[in-house]
């Protein structure tokens, strides 16, 4: 099983690639002077948004922020320092919830939202994003002695050429049925439009993070929970006997690091440590860190992602 879900994940990696680099032409274009660049250096501080329960990618640990996508703007912090001539550059690291966290960067309170941010058009109206920092996709967590046709039908058994959900009389198994999302996130999105596409009854409750998602399924209080799948999978790892994540994704999504939009300068400053990171293999111990030795199609992708200096 988890060889399989390790060569899943490495054939998802490869074909959401396309999906990925329709993102770098954008990141090539400078325009003005970058106000968040200008006000780092007149401040002599970064400010960077992170998570408290996004394991492991963005989370808070004794206070202070950790996770893959904290160390990367880690990186991103240690190249405008030597950029901007500022060693002594602090970083002021601020919490932000999944209700909040755009907020934040539009308003001007987060320089980096370093936590993951899946790229959508919608925020892309009011956001600018980096290169993608991982190709993930929503998942689905339940119970280990969840009723067998609930998990054929969430695992598309029998197989079909449709996404989740999809086929009857498996649909009977969603009726009434209540799967928890993280408020604010594309997981609820998500999850409503396959709950009106597909004409079930079944109940879409916002919950504040993954953990207590993860607790009201544990408990039995939700039938399954939607979410980005390395959240998930850390949270089945802590609960392995009551707790799965099925192989079978809701969709694929770049998950990147969000800036104000229209700052190319900054975004342009941001592209090129993620780029130097990608194309020297850099990243390798990054990743391992977090999320296991990466394999070479995994490699491979970086190295896909990043754009050429």
């Amino acid at each position: 099983m988890q060889r399989s879900r390790s060569l899943a994940r490495d054939t998802l990696q490869l074909k959401a690639a396309l999906l990925g680099v329709a993102l770098l032409a954008s990141s090539l274009v400078s325009a003005q002077e970058s106000v968040t660049l200008e006000r780092i250096r007149s401040t002599g501080k970064i400010t960077i948004g992170y998570y408290s329960d996004a394991v492991p990618l963005s989370f808070q640990e004794e206070g202070k922020p950790q996770g893959y996508a904290v160390a990367l703007c880690n990186e991103v912090v240690n190249d405008i320092k030597s950029s901007l001539k500022l060693p002594s550059l602090t970083t002021e690291s601020v919490l932000v919830g999944s209700t909040e966290r755009f907020n934040a960067v539009r308003e001007g309170r987060v320089d980096l939202l370093c936590g993951p941010a899946a790229v959508t058009l919608a925020r892309e109206k009011e956001l600018s994003f980096s290169i993608p920092i991982l190709v993930s996709g929503t998942a689905v967590l339940l119970r280990t002695d969840a009723p067998a046709q609930f998990r054929d039908t969430l695992e598309g058994r029998p197989a079909t050429a449709n996404p989740l959900w999809r086929g009857s009389p498996g649909l009977a198994a969603l009726q009434d049925k209540r799967f928890v999302v993280v408020s604010g996130t594309t997981s609820e999105t998500i999850a409503k439009e396959r709950r009106d596409q597909l004409k079930v009854n079944a109940v879409i409750t916002p919950v504040s993070d993954s953990t207590a998602g993860a607790l009201e399924v544990r408990e039995g209080r939700a039938d399954a929970m939607l979410g980005e799948l390395y959240v998930l999978l850390n949270l089945a790892k802590q609960n392995r006997d009551k707790l799965v994540v099925l192989d079978r994704l809701v969709d694929v999504e770049p998950l990147a690091l969000a800036m104000a939009r229209g700052d190319e300068d900054f975004r342009l400053q941001v592209d090129r440590t993620l780029s130097r990171l990608y194309r020297t293999g850099q990243i390798a111990p990054i990743y391992e860190k977090y999320f296991g030795k990466p394999s070479a199609n995994t490699l491979q992708l970086f190295r896909v992602l990043a754009v050429p200096e």
